[in-house]
This record gives structure tokens, C-alpha cells and sequence, in this order.
């Protein structure tokens, strides 16, 4: 599991929903439940480019199923990583998953604990139905979300830097006789970006600064440019007093020059338009905002119609034509156009859990999406695009 979770989801750290808040969300219509279709235990879902196939993790590993006929591929040799959604190759011919090399047991009297260690990258190779390995970090490590080129050539992982600890400071806990609460040091390791050739699975750090940390990579479609989160050291001397700034920036492969789309801000979750143009996002306040920001002049605006809904922040998606954001809000999915309307509610009684890291795979055609439910199990829902005036998924 990732050590920062609790970093990238600030908003369980914040207050429980008031009264007051809740003027910020639509009334919800009666509607009918949406049309759902469970396909079996497992959860973090994903849609391969021709939505054909969707590969998921269950406790036995990754599956990769065919939807017209049901039938699987099962890579056993993968643990499963619940939270770190497979991420397809663009020609289908394999998955980029994050997944464990060792797995260990330890035999007790009356029991056994199974513990996976050394978090990495993997290839799972849909032609040979195997998996290779192209990272090798140690156990203690940070492995996180990974990005492909759109060649399919070149992997942006987010990993361990090779240098200093990123330090910071939490509570350990009213230890103290008197009940006060006791301070202390923990030691995190940065997390940067590494650019992993999947031929040869050579590797190559992209930024060496340790005053700060690099993750959430997304790779634009012009190849070159890489859209990130970076988050700088503390600058307070209590953890509770101030939060590390956090702002998006792009890294550019070809003069190797980063430049921040955002400045001393607490900008989280970025999810990329298909089109790489526009980057949705939100703020770290209560209730979170969405924002929009433009990769190319960097323009930025909120969107008026997420200022009526409560975000789940990372659950940030967009529709296929890059028209809509969509996101999870009170178990179900609502969108809101790029130019601010909505939010519409294109789901009923689906009761997602909100569980970090996870949310759900949007289908090419824009007319469903695959999500994990509270119950364990991988499911299909069917949007309904009827309240959104004058849209149709698919259409110019």
C-alpha cells in the first residue's frame, strides 16, 4: 500500500459534511436504479482502448475478461494491488499493472499471515499470457500510478528517488503520562518520476530535486509532455499547523524543463482530457472545488457546476470527447461540462463506496462506466445522458 495516502486524500482529513454544506448539492430527481450488470468478485476495473475488454484485479491476481463472450485471462503470478487500476497498452496487446515480486507466509500454531513485499512494475503480456518485471526497487519503497506513451513505447512511473528522505512530522499518539499528545519524526521517501523503456525496461529518473516530490504522472498525447502533481517540503515546524504546497506541472522530454501550471496552491487529483488540452482538478478546501486549467496557455477557472455537488476528488474523469467531467458524488456519477452546467446525475442508487484510489473506467463510447461495489464485486452501470440538454455521447 502507499505510505502518502493520506497526502493525496486531504479531504478525509478534513470535517464531516455540515447542514450548511449541503446547499451545495443538486436535489436529486426520482429516478429509476440505473441498469447494472455485476461481472464477479474483484475490484479497480479498467477498459481496454476498444472497450472490448476489461481487466480487473481479483484476490487470485489480474483478469483480463472478453465482454462479448465472457471468457479470461488470468495472470496468478500477480498479486493483487486493489487501488492501482491496470493501464492498457494502446494496440491491447498488454496491461501495465503495479503488483508485488514477493509474496511471503508465515506458519503460526493456529494460523498463517500472508504479507506481499517489493512493490513494482509489471508487464502482463496478453500474446504469452506472462508477466515480466520492469522495475526493481526495494520493499520500503513508493511505488505508485503509472502513465504510457501514446506509442505504447515508453512507461512514466511514478517511484522511489535515489537520495534523501522527505521529512515531515506526525502524531505518534497520546503516549505521555499525561495524556499530551507526542510528536516525533517519520522519515518518507521522495517519490519522482521515472521514464522506463518497456523494450529493454531501462529506467531514467526525470527530476533529482529532493526539496520536492513528483507522482501522479500522465502522459500528453503529443508523446513529449508530462502532466504531474508536485509537492514541496513542509514549511511548518507541526504537521497540523500547515499543509506542503501542491501544484500541477508539466515536464517536457525534449528540453527536460518542468514548468508549474499552478503556484503555491493545494491543487489535487489533475485528471488529463483524452484531447490533453484541459486538465480538470480540485481544491483542497471543504467543500473541494473543481477547477479547470488549460495545458497550453495556462488558463484557469472553476466550474460553477462543481460548486453544487460534493466531489469525491479522485475520482475525476472525463468523457471520451473531453466535453465533460465526470466524478463520483454521493455514490452515484455526476458530470459538468467543460463550460460549467450541471452538474447532471447520470446514475441511481449504485451506493459506490468512496474508497481512496479507487474510482471508475470510463467506456470509449461514453455511455458506461466499470466501478468496484461496496460488496466486493466488479460491476457495469449504463449512464443516462437524457437530462444533459443537447448531448449525446459520441455525437460532433
Amino acid at each position: 500500500m502507499r505510505r502518502l495516502w493520506f497526502w493525496r486524500a486531504p479531504v478525509a482529513l478534513l470535517p464531516m459534511v455540515t447542514s450548511g454544506d449541503m446547499a451545495r448539492v443538486s436535489a436529486l430527481v426520482q429516478r429509476e436504479p440505473s441498469a447494472v450488470t455485476v461481472i464477479g468478485p474483484g475490484g479497480s476495473p479498467s477498459w481496454s482502448p476498444s472497450g472490448t475488454k476489461l481487466a480487473y484485479w481479483t484476490d487470485d491476481g489480474l483478469i483480463v475478461r472478453e465482454m462479448a463472450t465472457g471468457q479470461h485471462m488470468a495472470f496468478g503470478s500477480l498479486p493483487p494491488a486493489q487501488g492501482h487500476a491496470p493501464v492498457w497498452l494502446p494496440d491491447e496487446s498488454g496491461l501495465l499493472v503495479v503488483s508485488f515480486g514477493t509474496v511471503k507466509t508465515t506458519k503460526y500454531t493456529d494460523h498463517e499471515v500472508t504479507s506481499y513485499q517489493d512493490m513494482n512494475l509489471f508487464l502482463a503480456d496478453l500474446g504469452t499470457a506472462k508477466a515480466r518485471s520492469l522495475s526493481d526497487f526495494a520493499d520500503e519503497s513508493s511505488v505508485g500510478r503509472v502513465s504510457v506513451s501514446p506509442d505504447g513505447k515508453v512507461a512514466v512511473l511514478e517511484g522511489p528517488k535515489l537520495g534523501g528522505p522527505y521529512m515531515s512530522e506526525t502524531v505518534k499518539g497520546r503516549t505521555n503520562a499525561d495524556h499530551s499528545i507526542t510528536w516525533t519524526e517519520v522519515s518518507v521517501p521522495y517519490t519522482g518520476l521515472w521514464l522506463i523503456r518497456l523494450d529493454t525496461a531501462e529506467r531514467e529518473l526525470l527530476m533529482r530535486d529532493e526539496n520536492a516530490m513528483e507522482f501522479s504522472p500522465q502522459v500528453l498525447p503529443d508523446g513529449k509532455r508530462i502532466l504531474f502533481e508536485r509537492r514541496t517540503r513542509h514549511l511548518s515546524p507541526r504537521l497540523s499547523d500547515e499543509r506542503p504546497d501542491t501544484n500541477i506541472a508539466l515536464y517536457d522530454t525534449a528540453n527536460r524543463r518542468m514548468r508549474l501550471l499552478t503556484r503555491a496552491d493545494r491543487a489535487l487529483d489533475p485528471k488529463l482530457a483524452p484531447d490533453g488540452r484541459t486538465v480538470a482538478f480540485v481544491r483542497a478546501i471543504w467543500p473541494p472545488d473543481l477547477w479547470l486549467i488549460d495545458t497550453e496557455d495556462g488558463r484557469m477557472g472553476q466550474v460553477d457546476g462543481g460548486k453544487r455537488a460534493l466531489i469525491v476528488s479522485w475520482t475525476l474523469n472525463w468523457t471520451p470527447d473531453s466535453r465533460y467531467v465526470l466524478f463520483q458524488s454521493e455514490g452515484d456519477i455526476c458530470a459538468v461540462s467543460r463550460t460549467g452546467r450541471g452538474p447532471f446525475h447520470l446514475t441511481s442508487g449504485l451506493q459506490m463506496p468512496e474508497l481512496y484510489g479507487r474510482g471508475f473506467s470510463v467506456h470509449p463510447d461514453g455511455k458506461r462506466i466499470a466501478y468496484g461495489t461496496a460488496n466486493g464485486n466488479v460491476a457495469v452501470a449504463e449512464l443516462d445522458w437524457s437530462a444533459v440538454p443537447g448531448y449525446e455521447p459520441g455525437t460532433p
